[in-house]
């Protein structure tokens, strides 16, 4: 897929959109500004192409919308640039972003956004998310360490170690 303007992206993302039953309106205003597309939960701001500066730029103008419209996510949709550094320093600057919160969609490598007959009948799963593991790596590292040490220590120790309950027997377990 490859949209030739914004406008395409924008009439396709509101197709996907309506598919999955969200009720999306384009080209709202805003306190003198227009928002591209609002969902119940999100201001969702589209540029054609997502290199790392249309990021930028879409993020600055989203949270201006976010704030006049009082939603709590915002969302970045648009297709990856075609050269290989351009679309390697837009999918680190979309992970980066992810850390706080903003969702930065690549249409055509975000299965959300595909959009077609098999998929429109099939149940929406959840999307499932690891990005907790990078904001909890050094917590995870330490238990790690602790049950090594744990499991190494009880390999290390004899299996049978004899109990003394008096000076005269001795039970071995």
């Amino acid at each position: 897929m490859e949209f030739n303007s914004e406008r395409e992206l924008q009439d396709y993302c509101l197709e996907v959109l309506r598919s999955k039953g969200i009720q999306a309106r384009e080209e709202v205003w805003c306190g003198g500004l227009r928002a591209d597309i609002v969902i119940d939960r999100a201001v969702i701001e589209l540029k054609k192409t997502l290199t790392r500066d249309a990021i930028f730029q879409a993020v600055g103008q989203g949270e201006r919308y976010q704030k006049r419209l009082k939603k709590d996510e915002l969302w970045i949709v648009g297709q990856t640039p075609k050269d290989y550094e351009s679309a390697r320093s837009a999918l680190h600057t979309a992970r980066e972003l992810a850390k706080e919160g903003i969702r930065v969609s690549f249409v055509d490598r975000d299965a959300y956004w595909q959009a077609g007959s098999y998929q429109s009948s099939m149940p929406q799963l959840p999307q499932i998310s690891f990005d907790w593991i990078e904001q909890y790596r050094v917590a995870l590292a330490v238990g790690f360490i602790i049950l090594t040490l744990l499991v190494w220590d009880g390999k290390t120790r004899p299996a049978r170690e004899p109990i003394r309950d008096t000076p005269f027997t001795t039970i071995h377990l």
